[in-house]
């Protein structure tokens, strides 16, 4: 368990939190820091010598799926040679990003601040409540989360405190208007067994991703807020955006739209980014990016690579192009100084650390299952690193199914 609620804001991470999660690719590293964010850092508020920016955004900009270094906020630090102090958080939406800079970043002083939307956002912000399963019961609930309205042209808050109560979901509805016969068509097509030598076929996957890709292009749009600046979802969210400007003048700031797999692997053209463009007003210290152009204008191979197959969040690959694009933005508006050496980043305060891989070193990990209490060591150079019962885990009595958590939990300790 890494998320944790917050009456304000609805959930932040676990704060002083080492963890490994397992992924597509085998797994990543998370840290956390004391204020409750992704980071190997701790967060301080006074200015710096060096150049800094504050990143609101949601699971794309957190980073779910990759390490920290590898996200784009930690790649664009890299570029432009200043601290990134990344307030992302899975499952948020842009009206909580909003909350989260009051509550914790309001008085960091920086000189720079991005704001990362995430397209799926059009649709968490006109709910009271997100559904998601819950790991214990695997049931569907929703759970509440703080929420405007807009009234006579105002913003009003409401649900805040955020309650604590998660209901079960009745109508287990996601909010997309995507077709279902298509999802189902899909996991027949994968779980098929007469079809495995077409699924293991690169001629045949590339064929059939591209047929599905194509139907979905076709399909009806799954965000409908985007299509007209007279959407409810759009009014909304202009005026979010509007607010947070003005809470955060005089500094700049750069509003970035983030595509979801349905733009940047499927290839359908991002309309949404001409309402922001409404928005983009440089005199007055508004600037408004535009990645997904160059991201959905790439080839179809490497499109396909710029984002996991589940969950669809940005890969490491994906995360450097977004990065690249943003760093070239930010300098052609002129908003980062040329690089001086006496001001480049320093001092920042570690947070606790995962240990690293040693590339010199010699990794055996030992497995015993499928009998009588299964378990996993992890040795490295002729020394026991890590062991462990899965029991310990599972909570089952003499667990002998396959250690999956306990392989986990030796990796994670290597840093693996």
């Amino acid at each position: 368990m890494f998320i944790r609620y917050d009456p304000d804001v609805g959930h932040v991470f676990v704060p002083n939190l080492r963890a490994r999660i397992p992924g597509e690719d085998g797994g990543h590293l998370v840290v956390t820091n004391s204020t409750g964010f992704r980071s190997d850092f701790e967060y301080a508020k006074p200015k710096p010598s060096h150049f800094r920016i504050l990143m609101f955004g949601d699971s794309y900009t957190a980073g779910d799926n990759v390490a920290n270094e590898n996200r784009y906020s930690d790649q664009l630090g890299k570029m432009l040679d200043a601290e990134v102090q990344n307030y992302g958080v899975s499952g948020s939406g842009t009206d909580q990003h909003l909350l989260i800079y009051r509550k914790f970043a309001k008085d960091v002083e920086a000189d720079l601040v991005v704001l990362c939307v995430q397209i799926d956002s059009f649709n968490r912000i006109q709910v009271s409540h997100r559904p998601v399963i819950d790991r214990v019961t695997r049931k569907r609930l929703l759970v509440p989360k703080p929420y405007f309205r807009l009234v006579d042209g105002r913003l009003e808050l409401h649900q805040v405190p955020v309650p604590m109560e998660r209901p079960e979901d009745r109508d287990a509805s996601t909010g997309k208007n995507q077709a279902d016969w298509l999802g189902r068509a899909r996991d027949w097509y994968l779980k098929f067994p007469g079809l495995q030598g077409l699924r293991n076929s690169p001629f045949f996957r590339e064929l059939g991703t591209r047929a599905i890709q194509g139907i979905k292009r076709r399909a009806a749009n799954p965000y409908p807020d985007i299509e007209s600046p007279d959407t409810p979802g759009w009014r909304l969210m202009e005026a979010i955006l509007r607010q947070f400007v003005a809470e955060i003048h005089p500094r700049p700031v750069v509003i970035v739209p983030i595509p979801t797999q349905e733009f940047f692997q499927d290839g359908r053209k991002p309309i949404y980014q001409a309402l922001f463009e409404r928005l983009d007003a440089p005199s007055k210290g508004v600037h408004v990016c535009d990645v997904s152009t160059p991201m959905v204008r790439l080839p179809w191979a490497v499109r396909q690579t710029l984002g996991y197959e589940i969950g669809g969040h940005f890969t490491p690959v994906g995360n450097r192009v977004v990065a690249e694009h943003l760093a070239s933005f930010i300098k052609s508006r002129g908003l980062i100084p040329d690089r001086d050496s006496s001001k480049r980043v320093r001092g920042l305060d570690a947070c606790a650390r995962s240990p690293t891989r040693r590339p010199d070193s010699k990794y055996v990990l030992g497995i015993s299952c499928f009998y009588h209490n299964s378990a996993a060591s992890l040795i490295r150079d002729g020394e026991i690193v890590a062991a462990s019962e899965e029991e310990r885990f599972s909570r089952v009595k003499n667990d002998r199914r396959f250690p999956h958590n306990a392989i986990n939990y030796c990796l994670e300790e290597a840093g693996i």
